[in-house]
């Protein structure tokens, strides 16, 4: 599977691409992580495949987890 481009489009698209790939370990760097899940109108049906989030090459903080 291949990577979905976030500099060619943006975070908005990401839980689109999410859905139509069925992903279900999702591995980004923190702050990518905090700024999606912060989307306005982020539709949460699209991410029903995620079973696994993966946050690295950076620090966690304990409010990644609650998000």
């Amino acid at each position: 599977m291949s990577c979905y481009p976030l500099r060619e489009w943006g975070l908005e698209r990401m839980a689109e691409w999410i859905d139509r790939h069925q992903v279900t370990r999702f591995a980004t760097v923190p702050t990518v992580f905090r700024r999606f899940m912060r989307l306005r109108d982020l539709p949460a049906d699209q991410l029903k495949s995620i079973r696994t989030v993966y946050l690295g090459a950076e620090s966690t903080r304990w409010t990644d987890v609650a998000l």
